[in-house]
Protein backbone atom coordinates (compact mmCIF):
# COMPACT_ATOMS: atom_id res chain seq x y z
CA UNK A 1 0.00 0.00 0.00
CA UNK A 2 1.48 3.16 -0.51
CA UNK A 3 1.34 6.58 1.69
CA UNK A 4 0.32 5.93 5.18
CA UNK A 5 -1.12 8.92 6.13
CA UNK A 6 -4.52 9.37 7.95
CA UNK A 7 -6.14 12.25 5.95
CA UNK A 8 -6.09 12.81 2.29
CA UNK A 9 -7.03 15.86 0.13
CA UNK A 10 -9.06 16.94 -2.72
CA UNK A 11 -9.45 20.93 -3.78
CA UNK A 12 -12.37 21.68 -5.33
CA UNK A 13 -13.77 24.69 -7.07
CA UNK A 14 -16.64 26.72 -5.12
CA UNK A 15 -18.94 29.43 -6.45
CA UNK A 16 -20.52 31.99 -4.43
CA UNK A 17 -23.31 34.10 -5.49
CA UNK A 18 -23.25 38.06 -5.92
CA UNK A 19 -24.03 39.77 -2.40
CA UNK A 20 -27.67 41.26 -2.10
CA UNK A 21 -28.48 44.92 -1.25
CA UNK A 22 -31.35 45.64 1.08
CA UNK A 23 -33.67 45.38 -2.16
CA UNK A 24 -32.56 41.16 -2.50
CA UNK A 25 -31.11 43.01 -5.97
CA UNK A 26 -27.09 41.50 -6.67
CA UNK A 27 -24.57 44.09 -6.37
CA UNK A 28 -21.19 43.22 -7.88
CA UNK A 29 -20.17 39.62 -9.42
CA UNK A 30 -20.21 36.25 -8.31
CA UNK A 31 -16.79 34.92 -6.93
CA UNK A 32 -15.05 31.49 -6.97
CA UNK A 33 -12.72 30.35 -4.16
CA UNK A 34 -10.62 27.14 -4.19
CA UNK A 35 -11.35 25.09 -1.38
CA UNK A 36 -8.82 22.21 0.36
CA UNK A 37 -11.33 19.19 1.18
CA UNK A 38 -9.69 16.92 4.17
CA UNK A 39 -10.69 13.29 4.80
CA UNK A 40 -10.13 11.37 7.70
CA UNK A 41 -8.71 7.82 6.66
CA UNK A 42 -11.63 5.30 8.41
CA UNK A 43 -10.62 2.05 7.39
CA UNK A 44 -7.54 0.42 5.35
CA UNK A 45 -8.00 -2.42 2.97
CA UNK A 46 -5.47 -4.18 0.96
CA UNK A 47 -6.45 -2.56 -1.82
CA UNK A 48 -6.67 1.12 -0.56
CA UNK A 49 -8.51 3.39 1.72
CA UNK A 50 -12.18 4.19 3.09
CA UNK A 51 -11.91 8.16 3.78
CA UNK A 52 -15.03 10.28 5.00
CA UNK A 53 -14.73 13.62 4.96
CA UNK A 54 -13.93 16.02 8.12
CA UNK A 55 -16.55 18.88 9.15
CA UNK A 56 -16.32 21.82 10.95
CA UNK A 57 -15.13 20.94 14.96
CA UNK A 58 -13.61 17.82 14.04
CA UNK A 59 -16.75 15.84 13.06
CA UNK A 60 -16.36 13.54 10.24
CA UNK A 61 -19.03 13.03 7.23
CA UNK A 62 -21.38 9.89 7.58
CA UNK A 63 -21.35 9.18 3.79
CA UNK A 64 -17.53 7.22 3.13
CA UNK A 65 -15.68 6.71 -0.26
CA UNK A 66 -13.60 4.14 -1.15
CA UNK A 67 -10.39 5.11 -2.80
CA UNK A 68 -7.81 2.18 -4.55
CA UNK A 69 -4.54 2.55 -4.53
CA UNK A 70 -4.09 1.41 -7.89
CA UNK A 71 -6.68 3.72 -9.68
CA UNK A 72 -4.99 6.40 -12.11
CA UNK A 73 -7.72 8.97 -11.43
CA UNK A 74 -8.79 9.02 -7.21
CA UNK A 75 -11.30 10.72 -5.55
CA UNK A 76 -8.69 11.90 -2.87
CA UNK A 77 -5.23 11.88 -2.75
CA UNK A 78 -2.49 11.14 0.25
CA UNK A 79 -0.56 14.29 -0.20
CA UNK A 80 -1.32 17.99 -0.74
CA UNK A 81 0.76 17.65 -4.02
CA UNK A 82 -0.90 14.96 -5.53
CA UNK A 83 -4.38 16.65 -4.85
CA UNK A 84 -3.25 19.88 -6.63
CA UNK A 85 -1.64 17.78 -9.44
CA UNK A 86 -5.40 15.78 -9.92
CA UNK A 87 -7.14 19.29 -9.36
CA UNK A 88 -5.43 21.01 -12.58
CA UNK A 89 -5.80 17.28 -14.60
CA UNK A 90 -9.43 17.99 -13.57
CA UNK A 91 -9.91 21.20 -14.75
CA UNK A 92 -7.89 21.05 -17.79
CA UNK A 93 -10.02 18.36 -18.79
CA UNK A 94 -12.96 20.09 -18.41
CA UNK A 95 -11.76 22.94 -20.15
CA UNK A 96 -11.16 21.02 -23.47
CA UNK A 97 -14.39 19.44 -22.80
CA UNK A 98 -16.30 22.31 -22.62
CA UNK A 99 -13.86 23.76 -25.63
CA UNK A 100 -15.63 21.11 -27.90
CA UNK A 101 -19.04 22.01 -27.30
CA UNK A 102 -18.50 25.59 -27.56
CA UNK A 103 -16.96 24.61 -30.89
CA UNK A 104 -19.60 22.11 -31.74
CA UNK A 105 -22.40 25.27 -30.54
CA UNK A 106 -20.66 27.34 -33.23
CA UNK A 107 -20.70 25.02 -35.96
CA UNK A 108 -24.21 24.16 -35.89
CA UNK A 109 -24.43 28.14 -35.53
CA UNK A 110 -22.85 28.11 -38.84
CA UNK A 111 -24.87 25.36 -40.14
CA UNK A 112 -28.42 26.78 -39.75
CA UNK A 113 -27.18 30.12 -41.36
CA UNK A 114 -26.55 27.92 -43.75
CA UNK A 115 -22.32 29.37 -43.74
CA UNK A 116 -21.37 25.40 -43.95
CA UNK A 117 -23.55 22.88 -45.81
Amino acid sequence: MTGSTDVYYRYVDKYYAPPLDEYDCPTGSSRMEIVLEVYSVIKRTPKGVRIARQCMLGYVDTTTRMVLDSSKKKFACPTLALAKESFIARKTRQASIYKAKYEDALKAIRLIEGKEL
